[in-house]
């Protein structure tokens, strides 16, 4: 059972009481988006049209839901990408971003920072030719958080090696290797080093 706080405890509250609820709620809102995208792929598992009698999903969404239609295309979108779907016969579509899926399930992530993953995730190829493979040693993931950088390598299912670059912080390099990625490349080995003003004269002799 998921506790809210009342709107009482709302009014009551300090400022560190208040953005402490604020992330509750955020949190909770997170998880919500993300059961409905679960119920969302378990109604098209069963049969959307057969069992639902609904034209799509989206639109059953917004029916039970009473939702607006935009917003329930939305909704069904980010389902799609971090469940799996399923095509007409019943054959399984994997999803493009299944660990964003669980993050968001945890209410650690929010509905706009699925997007952002699934769209990144699907530029990654799920199949990759004898040749683009050749041709293609490496995929350089550039600014991504360790949630997108841990889709990517299972995107990639070692058909290619991961380098990580952009943001990439001595502190971090320990939680950047347990994603599973093949190479880091750290900026901060130079742009951030420590100048030493050396003085270099030559004198006639």
């Amino acid at each position: 059972m998921i506790q809210l706080p009342d709107l009482a405890d709302i009014r009551r509250a300090d400022r560190v009481q208040i953005a402490d609820y604020v992330r509750r709620l955020a949190s909770i809102t997170n998880q919500v988006d993300a059961l409905m995208g679960a119920a969302v792929s378990k109604v098209e598992a069963e049969g959307i049209k057969a069992v639902h009698q609904y034209s799509s999903s989206a639109a059953w969404l917004s029916d039970v839901a009473l939702m607006a239609q935009a917003l329930a295309n939305r909704i069904v979108a980010r389902a799609h990408a971090v469940n799996p779907s399923y095509t007409l016969d019943g054959t399984e579509i994997p999803a493009v971003a299944p660990l964003a899926g669980v993050a968001a399930r945890e209410g650690a992530i929010s509905p706009g920072h699925v997007e952002v993953i699934a769209d990144k995730m699907a530029q990654i190829p799920a199949t990759v030719s004898d040749d683009d493979r050749a041709g293609a040693e490496k995929i350089l993931v550039d600014n991504m958080s360790t949630v997108e950088i841990r889709e990517a390598v299972l995107r990639a299912r070692k058909r290619a090696k991961i380098e990580i670059s952009g943001g990439v912080t001595l502190e971090r390099i320990p939680q950047l290797a347990a994603t599973g990625a093949d190479f880091v490349s750290v900026g901060a080995l130079t742009h951030s080093a420590p100048a030493i003003d050396i003085s270099f004269e030559i004198e006639p002799v």
